[in-house]
């Protein structure tokens, strides 16, 4: 499958070491300062991958636009600081497997969006990584994943051409990154059969769909001409039209303005969980389809989870909706300008991340919102 291999590059959390027990911990002992008693790990798991902001959501059922965000969040990074790797290992076999790479004469090496404050100190301290020909955190450069700054700039520490590296992750912006990151024009995988259904239903019901994808324009729109998609969206926002990525929910609230919907008044559909995560920023309903690369229970905070996409009725869209007014959640409430200027706001406080790829049983690449 792979030719001309010269360098394997990691994502750290997640993929070849398991830190939820460490993150979950320092949630913990913010609660146990506060009088509250400590969660399961389980509880924590899910959302590992988020850091800081993940760990916070489920120990304080904070978001990043809540006043104390800030002071919680510099709180957290502190109690995570004092045991970094108090309880965290290495996954199964991964030893094993970093053997075998060095045997074979690879370059390996990790590309994390875990700021170097806590990279450096991690893999310094755990024998795993003491052959590592580069560690790339997620402020080595100026964009973290799934921009694909962070693995260039890894093969290039490491001495190979992007072409000549291999990326493994367990998150759908590594996919992204690794894809933006590879030469020359990829074929965007075929949107699910699934998906021109789905779309069909909801246009029958005059339902209003945006996509919104963290693919670039020049991925993406070629493949929903060649489906036959691009008729069935009203709006279609992509990585160029954005910041950041999820979770972070800007393309999200963008497709909201786009529709003339509040996005309270929207239903986003994902496979992964900075969908879910970003849907709740965003005040947004969520129905996550299963099935992918993301575990079930890792969509457990979506109002919704369903195998596919053949499993979502218009009664459990309709039912969804967060309003109180007895009126059809596909009315018009605000006009387009005023939605622009609710999904114009910033705040810098929200972080990274990507969207899945073609090919899974939904309508986009991680998130539909209609």
């Amino acid at each position: 499958m792979f030719t001309n291999v010269k360098a394997v590059l990691f994502d750290l959390d997640g993929t070849l070491i398991d830190s939820a027990p460490d993150l979950g911990a320092a949630a913990n002992r913010m609660r146990i300062k506060r009088g509250l008693s400590v969660l399961p790990l389980d509880q924590y798991r899910p959302l590992a991958g988020a850091g800081a902001r993940g760990m916070l959501s489920i120990g304080f059922g904070l978001t990043p636009d809540a006043d104390n965000f800030n002071a919680m969040r510099e709180e957290f990074f502190a109690e995570f600081e004092r045991d970094l790797i108090a309880n965290t290992v290495v996954f199964d076999q991964v030893d094993e497997l970093i053997q075998t790479i060095e045997q074979r004469g690879y370059l390996w090496g990790v590309v994390t969006n875990k700021a170097e404050r806590f990279t450096l100190p991690t893999t310094q301290q755990m024998p795993l990584f003491r052959n590592a020909s580069c560690i790339v955190s997620g402020d080595t450069t100026p964009h973290a994943k799934p921009h694909p700054m962070p693995l260039l700039e890894a093969a290039k520490r490491a001495g190979a051409l992007p072409e000549e590296c291999i990326y493994v992750g367990d998150d759908e912006r590594d996919i992204v990154a690794g894809l933006a990151a590879g030469p020359g024009p990829r074929a965007a995988p075929c949107a699910s059969a699934g998906a021109a259904r789905f779309l069909h239903t909801l246009a029958s019901h005059d339902v209003p769909v945006a996509l919104a994808t963290a693919a670039s324009a020049e991925r993406v729109l070629p493949t929903l001409k060649a489906e036959g998609l691009a008729p069935s969206l009203a709006a279609i926002i992509t990585a160029d039209d954005v910041a950041r990525g999820r979770p972070d929910p800007e393309a999200y609230l963008l497709a909201a303005a786009a529709l003339g919907r509040p996005p309270t008044r929207c239903v986003l559909i994902g496979a992964s969980n900075s969908a879910v995560e970003a849907a709740r920023e965003a005040g947004m309903a969520c129905v996550a389809v299963a099935g992918g690369a993301a575990p079930r229970y890792e969509l457990a905070a979506a109002d919704l989870v369903v195998p596919g996409l053949e499993g979502i009725t218009m009664a459990d869209l309709k039912s969804l909706f967060r309003y109180e007014e007895q009126v059809s959640p596909f009315s018009e409430s605000e006009d387009f300008e005023e939605a622009r200027a609710s999904a114009d706001s910033d705040d810098d406080e929200y972080g990274g991340a990507s969207g899945p790829p073609w090919g899974r049983d939904s309508f986009d690449d991680g998130g539909g919102l209609f």
